[in-house]
C-alpha cells in the first residue's frame, strides 16, 4: 500500500499536497488547443451559435409583443417553466439547423477533385 508520502499516481499529487499543507492546489490539464478542432467543426460551431442567438432574438421578441396572445398563456399556465423550455429550447434546435444547413450548403464545392 502506497502512503501520503508515496503517491500511487500523478493524479494523487494533488491529494497529498492538500493533506500536506491544507492548502487546495491547482491541477492543470493540458490546454484545449483550438487550431486542433478541424475547420469543419469550428465553422459548424460558430454557424450553431449564429442560429442560437437568432433564436432567442426571435422567440424573446414573440413574447415581448406578446404575439398571439402567447405571453398570455404561457403565463397563466401551471408549467410555464415547461413552456418557456420548449419554446426556447425547440425554435433553438430549428434556427440553429438552419443555419448550420445553410452554411454547409454555401460551402465551396469542386468537381475537378473527384
Amino acid at each position: 500500500m502506497a502512503t501520503l508520502e508515496q503517491p500511487i499516481a500523478a493524479e494523487s499529487t494533488a491529494v497529498v499536497h492538500f493533506a500536506e499543507t491544507a492548502e487546495p492546489s491547482i491541477v492543470r490539464s493540458p490546454a484545449f488547443d483550438v487550431a486542433k478542432v478541424p475547420m469543419l467543426l469550428q465553422v459548424l460551431g460558430l454557424s450553431w451559435l449564429i442560429g442560437a442567438a437568432i433564436s432567442v432574438a426571435f422567440v424573446s421578441t414573440l413574447l415581448l409583443f406578446n404575439v398571439a396572445g402567447l405571453k398570455d398563456l404561457i403565463v397563466r399556465s401551471d408549467v410555464y417553466f415547461l413552456a418557456m423550455f420548449l419554446l426556447y429550447f425547440f425554435n433553438m434546435l430549428t434556427f440553429s439547423s438552419v443555419s448550420m444547413g445553410i452554411t454547409i450548403m454555401r460551402l465551396p464545392w469542386d468537381d475537378d477533385k473527384r
